[in-house]
């Protein structure tokens, strides 16, 4: 079994589709929980890079992996 196959970078793919609400879910709950602590009506919206950066990470693991597919394949066919 390689781990170049279809199904694994379709799990991969889907995987990192999913994170990308995760990221700006995270971001709504520091921004709300923030406004709720100062008490106040002052929502100021902020993107942690850190989260977008594993949503990033995770796009080109699934970048790799299907470029690794297409070298899978082509090994496969010239034996």
């Amino acid at each position: 079994q390689s781990p170049f196959e279809e199904n694994v970078i379709k799990k991969m793919q889907n995987l990192a589709y999913a994170l990308i609400p995760w990221a700006f879910a995270t971001s709504f709950k520091d921004a709300a929980t923030e406004s709720l602590i100062k008490g106040g009506n002052d929502f100021a919206w902020s993107l942690d890079l850190g989260v977008v950066l594993v949503v990033l990470v995770v796009f080109l693991l699934v970048y790799i992996f299907k470029y690794g597919a297409i070298l899978q394949q082509e090994s496969d066919e010239t034996l």
